[in-house]
């Protein structure tokens, strides 16, 4: 495989990736947070949502990251892979030939295993897979590595599965208000309105909005465009905003657009559209340039020229666009003919970048053409690749050749899997039909030429007046070029007007088989009626099937019970990452049904779990439109939770000013309301905020009126951490009697509550303050005592810190170098090259040497530094 770069190769820039920069995206950063906790963990996760919700956008910029590490990514786009399609593709990937050109792929088993292995690489399998087929590739060749899938359903298997939702109104509007450049706000009701007209999906909303730019329209006038079309042709979501996009495009476009429909959906090279088309390369670049900014159609490169490929729901609008003006045929025709052509040319004197960029396309085509009845098409198309040099055994082709001759001879190349191999079935059930989707964003200049050259790109797309009677009369053929008629067709027959006469519905499953022995036998009594099964007493699998069964009957009120309980669970098991994403469902389903009350209740839940997972931008989102609507539901309780939440994220931030005001806010509702309770919560939480500030006076008075109310309440475990609040404000004030009596009295409820956490921090607290009043006896005893915690508790970072500061206090005096050397040592075990350590190193070897020098004694080093520590701690029972 002599080969410097196939296009199947691991990415090691993000130009090199086969999908479009995703850009910024928005509205994802909690769903990216939690795909890269599992992703860091090297565990395989499952992306899926409705059509065009963004799953690829995310894909891509995870691997945006990824490939920057030097293990690259190994990106698979798919169409119903065979488990050898895969094997034979990571053969591509790495140029090994002896796996990509193998008789038998599935005995490269191990050998794609140890590869992976071996490179450690983030993969990424995009499209329509078998479970099965997924499940044996993980488990077989790629456990223990970061793995993402994205998939139009989810499936049980040994991967986390992740929803992708459509944005929330308030992004949706963002994002097309970016997409749109759209820099003010005096159409911020228009764009809301269009983006609750077309969905808010982003693929949708970014095709409506570059609709919007290159027709240089604003929003109140695009948006009557808007209403105008979905009148006229009974378009909804993004099947509206295509149909927009779509008329407003002059012949030549059109004709793009539908011969890449009448193509198969991995895509073509401009040459081969060049071929198909009969126009000029030249006119077709600057066409496809056009559709790419319109965000129509994705570029990418092959072997130094471009690749363009739809997003599957725009290939299928386009596909059922011909079919239903009768043109699919014929032009699907034309494009075999076409595609034999480009064979034909390329394989007399081989030129194997060449035919490796359409490698994909002659073997959909072969499929295709087996699915027609037509075997003689595979056969040639075998036959021309064979004779065409070394190519195949050259780009490790073998295996696409052999699938080639078996579908020309009516069979597989390898035997099928049986079913009882296939254990993993879909569990869950999309909210749309739709195939795969992506968001892709890209830089603002790209619009350049459609919106500033007149005299080019401008031409391309025509200029929609909202106030023509007739759209479709509403576009002037004289902007096309000479390439204006790529077709030769006339108005064809409306596209069609949802995603749902797009994609075929499945097959119902076959009726089960039954023996004439069993018709004739009596049948059995029935069972005894089961126990009614209640959503708590549900275990997961049966909740998520029946999440499912309520999704596809459109029963909300069920929908929302069940992931309500479903979250609940992932909050007991830790699993905070995923009840964000099922509140998030939660909150879409109260939006539908325009439910006030449970949309706070959603906010609620989803801001305190976002501070949780220290994600406070999303938090304040969420915080604040909850704020809103509390108020003006008059909910008191649920009002003062979100000013504390308000505060809790302004903290994270280190927005200690603005989270003062929070809880302020938070403590008069208290006391309006007389809610003891939560005022010794928010007085404890305030008087923090205010230490952070710098206000240690004030934080005094505030932690001391807590500390009245948790004695009342008797809370031992908040009095404690409240005693160690006053501990740190009367050390911010250089009071250390009155600091290190809060914090021993802090240390001691916190041994009496069991918080080995609480205790540790109070120790630390101890001994800093022991230094600073020149009590450096007690301050060493109160470090060997914390390093004892840390010790217990494998605290790599609290270990290091510890022993720095114990070894430069026990430097004081040289005699005890050799204990500060014990420590040391057993610090470098978990940092062995941490400068402090380092630097500590050489200091206790001089010291050593100062001493021995002088012939003084050295203190002994006994035992090992976890007994040094020990030893101090015991004294805290004594």
């Amino acid at each position: 495989m002599a080969v410097d770069t196939p296009h199947e190769a691991i990415a090691k820039d993000a130009k090199q990736l086969p999908v479009m920069s995703a850009g910024k995206l928005i509205g994802r950063e909690a769903i990216l947070a939690k795909v890269y906790t599992h992703l860091k963990a090297n565990e395989a996760v499952l992306l899926y949502g409705a059509a065009g919700a963004g799953r690829t956008a995310l894909a891509a910029t995870l691997a945006s990251a990824y490939v920057q590490q030097p293990a690259g990514v190994l990106w698979m786009n798919v169409d119903e892979p065979r488990l050898e399609e895969l094997l034979v593709r990571v053969g591509r990937a790495y140029g090994i030939a002896e796996i990509a050109n193998a008789d038998t792929p599935l005995g490269m088993v191990g050998a794609v295993e140890n590869t992976l292995r071996t490179h450690k690489p983030f993969i990424v399998i995009d499209g329509t897979i078998d479970a099965g087929v997924l499940s044996r590739f993980i488990s077989r060749c790629a456990d223990g590595l970061p793995l993402l899938i994205v998939a139009p359903e989810a499936y049980s298997g040994p991967w986390e599965t992740v929803h992708v939702p459509s944005l929330q109104d308030d992004q949706a509007a963002a994002l097309f208000k970016r997409e749109g450049r759209v820099a003010v706000n005096e159409y911020d009701d228009d764009v809301f309105e269009i983006v609750q007209t077309i969905g808010t999906s982003p693929l949708s909303v970014i095709i409506a909005a570059r609709a919007m730019v290159a027709s240089k329209q604003t929003p109140d006038t695009f948006l009557k465009l808007v209403g105008q079309v979905a009148a006229s042709s009974g378009a909804t979501g993004v099947t509206l905003a295509l149909t927009v996009s779509f008329r407003a495009l002059n012949n030549a476009l059109q004709g793009l657009m539908l011969i890449m429909g009448a193509l198969f959906p991995n895509g073509a090279t401009g040459e081969l559209l060049s071929m198909v088309s009969g126009a000029q390369s030249a006119s077709v670049e600057q066409a496809m340039n056009i559709l790419t900014q319109l965000h129509m159609v994705e570029r990418t490169t092959r072997y130094g020229g471009y690749h363009y490929r739809m997003h599957p729901v725009v290939y299928q609008f386009a596909h059922r666009y011909l079919s239903n003006a009768g043109k699919l045929d014929g032009l699907r025709q034309k494009a075999q003919t076409a595609i034999n052509d480009y064979a034909d040319k390329y394989a007399d004197a081989p030129q194997y970048d060449k035919l490796a960029a359409e490698m994909d396309t002659f073997l959909a085509l072969a499929l295709w053409a087996q699915k027609q009845g037509d075997r003689q098409t595979a056969l040639d198309l075998a036959a021309v690749l064979n004779d065409a040099g070394d190519f195949a055994h050259e780009r490790g082709y073998v295996y696409d050749l052999m699938r080639m001759r078996d579908v020309s001879a009516g069979g597989s190349p390898f035997p099928a899997y049986p079913e009882e191999e296939r254990p993993v079935v879909p569990v869950l059930d999309d909210d749309d039909d739709a195939p795969d989707s992506d968001e892709y964003a890209v830089d603002e200049d790209a619009l350049e030429p459609v919106e500033d050259d007149d005299t080019g790109a401008r031409r391309l797309y025509n200029v929609v007046s909202v106030d023509d009677e007739d759209d479709d009369e509403a576009f002037d053929d004289d902007y096309a070029d000479d390439d204006d008629d790529l077709l030769g067709m006339d108005d064809v027959a409306a596209p069609p007007s949802a995603p749902e006469d797009v994609i075929a519905m499945p097959p119902p499953p076959p009726a089960p088989e039954v023996s004439p022995e069993d018709m004739m036998s009596e049948p059995p009594p029935p069972p005894p009626p089961a126990a009614p099964q209640t959503i708590e007493t549900m275990d997961d699998v049966a909740l998520r099937n029946a999440l499912g069964a309520a999704r596809q009957s459109g029963d909300t009120d069920e929908q929302i019970a069940l992931l309500k309980e479903m979250s609940a669970r992932q909050v007991s098991a830790g699993m905070d990452n995923e009840a964000i994403a099922a509140y998030t469902e939660v909150l879409s389903a109260y939006e539908s049904i325009d439910d006030q009350e449970g949309i706070l209740e959603a906010e609620d839940m989803l801001s305190a779990l976002m501070v949780k997972t220290a994600n406070p931008q999303p938090a304040i989102m969420h915080a604040a439109r909850g704020v809103r609507i509390a108020q003006s539901l008059a909910d008191d309780i649920t009002l003062i939770q979100l000013y504390m939440t308000l505060g809790d994220a302004r903290q994270l931030l280190g927005e200690s000013g603005q989270a003062i005001q929070d809880y302020s806010s938070a403590l008069t509702l208290t006391r309006r309301t007389d809610d003891q309770q939560h005022e010794a919560i928010v007085l404890f939480k305030l008087g923090y905020a205010q230490l952070d500030d710098g206000d240690a006076e004030t934080a005094i008075d505030t932690l001391e009126q807590a500390l009245a109310l948790f004695k009342a309440q008797e809370k031992r475990d908040y009095e404690g951490r409240v005693m160690g609040g006053l501990g740190s404000a009367f050390s911010d004030l250089q009071r250390w009697s009155e600091a290190m009596r809060f914090h021993t009295s802090a240390l001691y409820i916190a041994r009496e509550v069991g918080d080995q956490e609480e205790e540790a921090l109070q120790l630390n607290s101890l001994a800093y303050a022991a230094v600073q009043a020149g009590e450096l006896g007690d301050a060493v005893l109160r470090y060997r005592q914390a390093l004892y915690l840390a010790l217990v508790m494998e605290d790599k970072d609290n270990i290091v810190s510890l022993v720095v500061d114990l070894a430069r206090l026990l430097l004081r005096s040289k005699s005890y170098a050799a204990i500060a050397g014990m420590l040391i040592d057993a610090a470098t075990q978990y940092e062995p090259n941490d400068r402090d350590l380092v630097q500590l190193r050489a200091d206790v070897e001089a010291a050593i040497a100062s001493v021995q020098a002088s012939g003084k004694a050295l203190k002994p080093a006994k035992g090992s530094a976890l007994d040094y520590a020990q030893n101090a701690y015991q004294m805290l029972s004594d």
